[in-house]
C-alpha cells in the first residue's frame, strides 16, 4: 500500500523512506505495478522531497556532480501515462533520493570532522601561554619546526 499525500505538502523522511522501499519493490520479478495515478502521485512526492534535499545539499556544499543530475531529473516532465513508464520513473527517483541522502550524509560528516579538527588545532602563528610559537612542521630528523 502506498501512502499518497495530497496537495503541495512535502512528505517527511519517514514517509519517503517507506515509499522508497515500496517503489523499489515494483522492479522485482513478479511484482505488480501500481495504477498509473498512484505512480504519478509518488513521482510528485519524490520530486518535492528531492528538490528540498538537493537545495539543502547545495547550501552545504556548493556544487557537486549529483546536483546537476538531480536538477535534470527532478525537473523533467511527467512520463507518458503508462504503468510501466510511471513506475520506472518513480523507481529512478527513489534511487536518486537515496544518492542525495548519501551525499548529504557525507557532506555533513566531513563538515563535522573539519569543525572538530579546527577546534582542536591552535590558531596558526599564535604563541601559547608560555610565549612559545606552536610547531608548524616536523623537520627531517623529527625535530619540530616553529614559526619565526
Amino acid at each position: 500500500m502506498v501512502e499518497v499525500i495530497s496537495g503541495s505538502a512535502v512528505p517527511d523522511k519517514v514517509v519517503i523512506t517507506a515509499l522508497i522501499d515500496t517503489v523499489l519493490g515494483w522492479g522485482k520479478p513478479g511484482a505488480e505495478l501500481p495504477d498509473t495515478g498512484v505512480a504519478l502521485d509518488v513521482i510528485n512526492q519524490f520530486s518535492a522531497y528531492g528538490r528540498v534535499l538537493a537545495d539543502d545539499l547545495r547550501a552545504h556544499s556548493g556544487s557537486l556532480p549529483i546536483l546537476g543530475e538531480a536538477d535534470r531529473r527532478l525537473g523533467a516532465a511527467l512520463p507518458a501515462v503508462t504503468p510501466v513508464a510511471a513506475a520506472g520513473r518513480a523507481m529512478n527517483l527513489a534511487r536518486l533520493i537515496q544518492a542525495l541522502r548519501r551525499a548529504t550524509s557525507q557532506v555533513h560528516a566531513e563538515q563535522l570532522r573539519t569543525a572538530q579538527h579546527a577546534i582542536t588545532m591552535p590558531p596558526a602563528g599564535r604563541a601559547d601561554e608560555s610565549g612559545q610559537q606552536p610547531p608548524i612542521a616536523s623537520g627531517p630528523t623529527g625535530t619540530l619546526l616553529t614559526a619565526p
